[in-house]
């Protein structure tokens, strides 16, 4: 078990490897047949880890709709695994997915309710992502006040982290 569990992780750590370096779709191949092992093992965690990422994989490819669905499960499973932050992450994700499809209204969903995941976890990095995303979409929708308010927010996880 721990070999294929292995195996499985290394499928998707090589699937990242290779997205980052532009080479979708050979990445979208090993993220599928991680998720194939992972639901086969029923190994929720990487289970999720890989639906994410073929998320990440069909929006960069194109395929909104079907990356939503991914996101979705992803999120679904995190939740029910009490990983808050892990599934705030993917919200934004979605969040992005809906805004370059131009649903900003649930592009603004997904981000509101990142941000109080976050929130709650006082998790100052990943509310300064949560802030910086409702700053940029807030903006889209012609809110410029509220889109300074967070952005302001961002700067000052950031600085407190020493990261501005």
């Amino acid at each position: 078990t721990g070999y294929i569990k292995g195996q499985c992780q290394s499928l998707i750590e090589s699937g990242t490897i290779l997205y980052i370096r532009g080479k979708y779709e050979e990445a979208g191949e090993l993220f599928f047949n991680a998720l194939a092992i992972a639901e086969r093992e029923n190994y929720l965690e990487l289970k999720a880890t890989a639906f994410n990422q073929i998320g990440k994989y069909l929006h960069t490819t194109g395929h909104f709709d079907e990356s939503v669905s991914y996101y979705k499960r992803a999120i679904e499973i995190y939740k029910s695994n009490g990983k808050a932050l892990l599934s705030a992450s993917v919200l934004l994700s979605l969040g992005k997915t809906y805004n370059n499809d131009g649903n900003l209204y649930m592009a603004l969903k997904c981000y509101l309710e990142a941000y109080s995941t976050c929130e709650k976890t006082n998790d100052y990095v990943s509310l300064a992502d949560a802030c910086n995303h409702l700053g940029s979409i807030y903006l889209s929708l012609d809110q410029p006040g509220k889109s300074m308010e967070y952005h302001r927010k961002a700067l000052t996880f950031r600085i407190a982290l020493n990261t501005p």
